[in-house]
């Protein structure tokens, strides 16, 4: 898997550069990790496993030494390197004797750079040394080999050549009880960006499974597509303790990535066997629904009893068709009334087993051309409730999983609903938008998050805003930003740096640049003007 670094420095540029040009696959470093300051470095490091922490001194939101002072109180053991453009005793002796393994000045040749960290990795590789390494490595290309010729041959068909090998080497007996687990990334539908983040998910579904299911005797974690992976355990599982160790990586996983993962578990089998197990997850990973809990169990399964029955499009489709025709306030009601029932078949169709994914996916896209009639019955857009790119990423979760469909059904009608309340009532849908606003000055404030408060399209909301108020989305909410900041300044005592987080920005100097083209002066210049 190799080591990690982090680099932290609030000159984001250097950092970049830092981390696109040195050699780091030389040095033996399998992932990078960078932040602009000691906020956002904490926030790393609370989530990942680093050993090596390159990290500048001086930095406006908190200094290299107080990061340090942290990790050591947090007990972390993590080789810190210090950077400076200043020759000051005193920060080199403090780093000193916060256990630093070197304090270096800048500017530094990538050349001489690579020679410290080489020097640092070498220490920590031989810290690190695993007797196992060898023989691990062996087994993953078994499994591999084995998970290849066993899906190439017709999934199913009794002892691959691979199995025979993997027995050859004595890694199996084969009597030796295994259990599969094969986890799969369930909700990134960006096939670009999950190709670009691959090695991260490799490190933090091997760092992660390694913690939670090492007690259960894990052998190996393969990855053999893609954003999936086979977890291999040595024993009949005991599964009331597999599924509550799988929840917790779940969770930490879903921390570590923002994505969720879905588990699916065969029961144990001796080696000889295993066959048989690979074409059951196979069969489970491209036919079962993820359900709530995200995890698929072969006992389950294999219970299962497919009785899929047409749901009930004509009822659902006439109870929109009375609603318009009466042309009263029952179009909501109706919105209401359908989205239960769709909810209530849905979760009886899935939690019985009587679907296979495709009979979702089948449903998913109904749901859509029932969206659309019912726009056109209304003489109304599809734009005044979704942007394309959020709609088909809703509707690629509602084809992934229950729950995915549920959230879809959800958002489609109370979409709807709120876009009748809003054409009788912009006024409350601009208040609810500038409420939501004061309350998160600190937090994101994107078009996509405003939207999603009144379950309408970011540019519908977009034109109604200006329409109601005569100024744009950007311009009113950093108007409100710099109101809260001035405020703040002639008010209270907390520092600059704090006021700028708690009017959402993270980078001091923009906030400083952005706060001068508003008063006219610096944060700075603005306090002292009002404290003299």
């Amino acid at each position: 898997m190799g080591l990690t670094i982090l680099l932290v420095d609030d000159d984001q540029i250097l950092t970049e550069k830092t981390k696109n040009s040195l050699n780091w696959d030389s040095l033996g470093i399998g992932m990078v990790f960078t932040a602009n300051n000691i906020h956002e470095a904490k926030g790393i490091l609370k989530v990942y496993k680093v050993d090596i922490l390159l990290c500048d001194v001086d930095m406006p939101m908190g200094s290299g030494l107080e990061l340090v002072e942290w990790i050591r109180e947090e007990g972390m053991e993590i080789k810190c390197i210090f950077l400076s453009s200043y020759a000051n005793f005193t920060y080199a002796q403090k780093a000193l004797r916060l256990g630093s393994v070197n304090y270096l000045l800048k500017p530094i040749s990538n050349k001489d750079l690579e020679a410290e960290l080489n020097t640092v990795c070498d220490e920590l590789l031989k810290e690190h040394t695993n007797l196992n390494s060898q023989e691990k490595k062996q087994r993953e290309e078994v499994w591999k080999k084995v998970l290849v010729q066993a899906l190439s041959d017709g999934v199913g068909t009794s002892n691959t050549s691979s199995l025979s090998d993997a027995q050859y080497s004595e890694l199996y007996p084969s009597v030796q009880p295994i259990t599969l687990v094969l986890a799969g990334l369930l909700d990134n539908s960006d096939e670009r960006q999950k190709v670009k983040d691959i090695s991260l998910y490799n490190y933090c579904m091997r760092t992660v499974s390694e913690k939670y299911l090492r007690e259960l005797d894990l052998d190996v974690t393969v990855s053999y597509k893609d954003a999936e992976w086979l977890l291999v355990l040595k024993n009949f599982a005991d599964y009331d303790r597999l599924e509550e160790q799988l929840s917790k990586m779940q969770q930490e996983l879903n921390e570590q990535t923002a994505h969720s993962y879905c588990f699916y578990i065969t029961v144990g089998r001796p080696y000889a066997s295993i066959a048989k197990a690979i074409r059951i997850i196979s069969d489970m990973r491209e036919n079962a629904i993820p359900n709530k809990r995200l995890m698929i169990e072969e006992r389950a399964w294999e219970l299962r009893k497919i009785s899929y029955s047409e749901p009930f499009w004509e009822k659902w489709q006439e109870m929109f068709h009375k609603s318009t025709a009466s042309g009263d306030s029952s179009y909501n009601t109706a919105y209401m009334d359908v989205m239960q029932e769709m909810l209530t078949y849905v979760d009886h169709a899935c939690e019985s087993g009587s679907w296979y994914l495709s009979d979702l996916r089948r449903f998913v896209k109904h749901v859509g051309d029932l969206l659309l009639k019912v726009l056109r019955d209304n003489n109304e857009t599809f734009e005044e409730l979704f942007d394309w790119q959020e709609y088909e990423r809703m509707s690629f979760l509602a084809r992934r999983s229950e729950q995915g469909c549920i959230d879809f059904i959800e958002t489609v009608w109370k979409k709807l609903d709120s876009l009748h309340k809003t054409e009788d009532k912009a006024e409350a849908t601009i208040a609810k938008l500038k409420r939501y606003i004061e309350e998160n000055l600190g937090g994101e404030l994107t078009r996509s998050v405003l939207a999603g408060q009144v379950y309408l399209s970011e540019d519908y909301i977009t034109r109604l805003f200006i329409r109601e108020t005569g100024r744009t989305l950007p311009v009113y909410i950093a108007r409100r930003r710099m109101e809260k900041a001035a405020k703040l300044l002639r008010e209270s005592t907390d520092p600059i740096s704090k006021i700028a987080m708690e009017v959402g920005y993270s980078n001091f100097s923009y906030f400083s640049k952005t706060f001068r083209d508003y008063v006219g002066s610096t944060p700075n210049e603005y306090r002292a003007k009002y404290r003299k």
